[in-house]
C-alpha cells in the first residue's frame, strides 16, 4: 500500500486528490498549515500542522511516506516578495526535506502553464518551450521548477504544469460562467486566443500514474519529467461561455471584445479594491497581464503518448458538470 503525502491538501485541487488517492487503497498524510480549516470527512491517516515556508515544520511528515504531491503555492499575492516567499522558497524547503530523508520520496509538484508564458493562437505551448512568463506568479512558478532541478540527482521529480483548472468549487472561472448565463461573455483584447482547460478530477487522477511511473526531472535533459496535463481540446472564451449557455439551454452569450486599456483600468480597479478591503481580489493587475498576453493553450502530446490516463468524458461533459456543481451550491442560476 502506498503511503501518500499532500501538500497544501485543504485547496481546490489538493482535497480531491486526497479522496482520489484514498479510493485508489493509498494511506493518506495531509500537511496543512491551519488543521482547523480541514473540513473534509476523509479517512487520512495523520494530518500534520506544516507550512512550507518553515523547512523545519516539513521533515517530519514526510520522513514515512512514498510520494509527496506539492500543490501549495500562492496565486493571489500583493508583491512579488509574497510569491517568492511561499513558491519559490517554499517549494525549496519541501525539496531539501525530501532529500534529508533516508530514502527521499518521489516528489510531484503541481506548477502552471503561467511558468512558460502565453503563446500564439496557431502554436502550442510545448514543454521544452523557453520559459517567458509576463506575471510575478509566473516568474515564481519558473523559478520554482528551476530550484527543484538543481536536487533532480538526489530526488525523483515530476513536474505537472495544468492550464485552468475547472470545476464546481473553483472561484477563478465563476465569473465567466455567471455572465455567459446572463447572455454576455467579455474577450480580452483577441476572439482568436485560445486556452487550454481541465477538470479539477481529470487533473487529480492523472497526478497518480504521473507519481509512479512519470519521467523524472533531469539535470541534462530540460524537457525530461515535465509535462502539460490538459484535456486535448482547446477553446477561446467565446467557445467556453456559448457551451456554458448550451448547458442550460440558453442562447449563445453575446461577445464583447476589451481593449487592452480597458482591461488595464480593470486591473487597477481590483488593485484599489484589494487596498479598500484588505483581501487580495482574483481581479488584479497581475492577473490582467496574463489574460491580456495571448494565447494559454498546451501541447499534450508528451503526455498522450505516455498513455497513463484517458479521459473519461468530453470536455463539454465536464463544462455540464461544473455548470451543474455550481447551480447546486447556489452559485450560479438555473
Amino acid at each position: 500500500m502506498e503511503r501518500a503525502a499532500v501538500v497544501g491538501a485543504t485547496g481546490f485541487i489538493g482535497s480531491q486528490l486526497v479522496n482520489e488517492l484514498l479510493q485508489r487503497g493509498s494511506t493518506v498524510d495531509v500537511l496543512v498549515r491551519h488543521p482547523e480549516s480541514w473540513s473534509v470527512s476523509l479517512p487520512v491517516r495523520n494530518m500534520w500542522r506544516a507550512d512550507i515556508t518553515h523547512e523545519d515544520s516539513l521533515r517530519e511528515p514526510l520522513e514515512s511516506v512514498d510520494v509527496v504531491y506539492h500543490l501549495a503555492g500562492r496565486n493571489l499575492a500583493r508583491t512579488p516578495q509574497e510569491y517568492r516567499r511561499v513558491n519559490v522558497e517554499g517549494t525549496e524547503n519541501i525539496v531539501r526535506a525530501c532529500a534529508a530523508c533516508d530514502k527521499p520520496p518521489r516528489l510531484v509538484f503541481v506548477s502552471s502553464v503561467a511558468a512558460l508564458g502565453p503563446t500564439t493562437a496557431d502554436q502550442p505551448l510545448a514543454e521544452d518551450a523557453t520559459p517567458q512568463p509576463v506575471s510575478h506568479y509566473g516568474r515564481s512558478k519558473r523559478d520554482a521548477e528551476e530550484r527543484l532541478r538543481a536536487y533532480a540527482d538526489r530526488v525523483p521529480i515530476t513536474i505537472v504544469r495544468p492550464p485552468s483548472v475547472i470545476g464546481a468549487r473553483d472561484p477563478y472561472m465563476l465569473s465567466l460562467f455567471q455572465w455567459a448565463l446572463r447572455g454576455w461573455v467579455f474577450v480580452p483584447v483577441n476572439r482568436q486566443c485560445r486556452y487550454s482547460y481541465i477538470h479539477v478530477q481529470d487533473l487529480s487522477a492523472a497526478l497518480i500514474p504521473l507519481a509512479q511511473y512519470g519521467q523524472r526531472l533531469s539535470v541534462a535533459d530540460r524537457a525530461a519529467g515535465i509535462y502539460h496535463v490538459a484535456d486535448p481540446q482547446s477553446m477561446t472564451f467565446i467557445d467556453l461561455a456559448t457551451a456554458v449557455a448550451a448547458v442550460a439551454g440558453r442562447p449563445a452569450p453575446k461577445s464583447v471584445v476589451l481593449p487592452r486599456w480597458v482591461c488595464q483600468v480593470v486591473g487597477l480597479g481590483g488593485e484599489l479594491a484589494d487596498r479598500l478591503s484588505g483581501r487580495r481580489g482574483i481581479v488584479n493587475l497581475d492577473k490582467i497581464r496574463e489574460g491580456i498576453a495571448g494565447s494559454w493553450w498546451c501541447d499534450t502530446t508528451r503526455w498522450s503518448k505516455a498513455n497513463l490516463y484517458r479521459f473519461p468524458v468530453t470536455l463539454e461533459q465536464r463544462i455540464a458538470q461544473t455548470v451543474a456543481g455550481y447551480q447546486e451550491s447556489g452559485k450560479l442560476s438555473r
